[in-house]
């Protein structure tokens, strides 16, 4: 058997996790609390954005900010938000490639975290 390949990935640490809304005791929303619920983190590489790239995964709506690629991590869901360097993206769509050891991240920035 061939060993994996291994690929160094240090251009920084991503987190990926949900948004949850945080409520003081009288029920308003907790403004001074960090919304962003960490569910895991990878290291990271960017990757230069092809012309293909925002064809298949932009749109009118939406345009792809940043392309990353992490080692493969099957926890990962669409839904999930990204932190990297305090800049919160959503995930636009998510590319393993055909050995499932890299994925392709395309994320489009939602806007500065102010809980770093």
């Amino acid at each position: 058997m061939k060993p994996r390949a291994y690929e160094p990935l240090n251009d920084g640490l991503l987190e990926y996790g949900t948004i949850k809304t945080v409520r003081d005791a009288n029920n308003k929303i907790d403004k001074t609390a960090d919304p962003f619920n960490k569910v895991g983190e990878l290291f990271f590489n960017f990757i230069n954005t092809r012309q293909g790239d925002y064809e298949q995964y932009g749109g009118k709506t939406q345009i792809v900010d940043e392309k990353v690629k992490t080692y493969f991590d099957n926890g990962v869901q669409k839904s999930h938000k990204v932190r990297i360097e305090g800049v919160e993206y959503d995930i636009t769509a998510v590319d393993p490639d055909a050995n499932r050891i890299f994925m392709y991240w395309y994320l489009t920035k939602v806007g500065e975290a102010q809980y770093v």
